[in-house]
């Protein structure tokens, strides 16, 4: 009888040993849940501003040419952090300003600068960064007035030097090549380029600009070939409607 209620006692201190144990888990159990559910909830939160991008930044202005005094609106997409930093560079690669904007839960972004006066004509690039990538365009300002040689006026093309930088960065993807064809479309509209000869446009291709157009512009940026090798490049985009004028 009595190594019976021995026995018995046995059992209960085992059951109470592991009833206790139990009840540590679950108060752990019961601690760690709201836990959990709040980083859920600020994981959520916060998602729209850890996404990748669906694209690769880009940025544009909202016209190709500017005078003083104007609103030039910028706007971009693609971007992956939340600040963005807008630098303005003159036509000879100083900087003029930098802006800093913020993008939306999409990855846009967009921002206003008023054009100062007294500032140099020509065509200047805007490079928008993010933490990680950067995008850049172009837009002229003022229109420029190019005197060509008279001996060469018939012959020869009158190509303004600050153009081989966008050229060099059209061939190294700075630039896209809508940007850089609508660029040189304004610029020979409004004769800052002259190019004697431009033929008709005798088809239109969907195809876009061949490598070996883009090739050439970097090319020629670098002075290894001639104004004139250049040129047959964009004669041909006329020729193909890719520029038009």
């Amino acid at each position: 009888m009595i190594r019976t209620v021995n026995q018995a006692r046995i059992y209960l201190k085992v059951i109470d040993h592991n009833f206790m144990g139990f009840r540590k888990y679950y108060f752990l159990i019961f601690l760690l849940v709201p836990i959990l559910v709040s980083v859920s909830l600020v994981d959520e939160a916060f998602a729209p501003y850890h996404k990748q991008p669906q694209q690769p930044m880009s940025v544009s202005t909202d016209k190709l040419s500017y005078n003083f005094g104007d609103f030039l609106t910028i706007n971009g997409k693609g971007a992956e952090s939340y600040s963005i930093s807008i630098i303005i560079l003159s036509p000879s690669g100083e900087e003029i300003t930098e802006i800093s904007t913020f993008k939306t839960s999409a990855g846009e972004f967009s921002t206003i600068w008023i054009i100062p006066s007294g500032i140099e004509k020509g065509m200047y690039t805007i490079k928008a960064k993010d933490s990680t990538q950067t995008a850049q365009t172009t837009f002229s300002l003022g229109k420029l007035e190019v005197k060509p040689q008279p001996e060469q006026s018939e012959s020869k093309a009158t190509i303004p030097d600050w153009i081989r930088n966008n050229a060099k960065w059209w061939s190294e993807g700075q630039i896209g090549d809508s940007d850089f064809t609508s660029g040189i479309q304004f610029m020979i509209k409004e004769n800052i380029m002259v190019i004697p000869g431009l033929p008709e446009q005798t088809s239109e291709t969907t195809q876009g600009v061949p490598d070996w157009v883009r090739n050439n512009a970097g090319w020629w940026a670098d002075g290894m070939i001639s104004d004139d090798d250049f040129v047959s490049g964009i004669k041909y985009l006329v020729e193909q409607g890719i520029i038009k004028i």
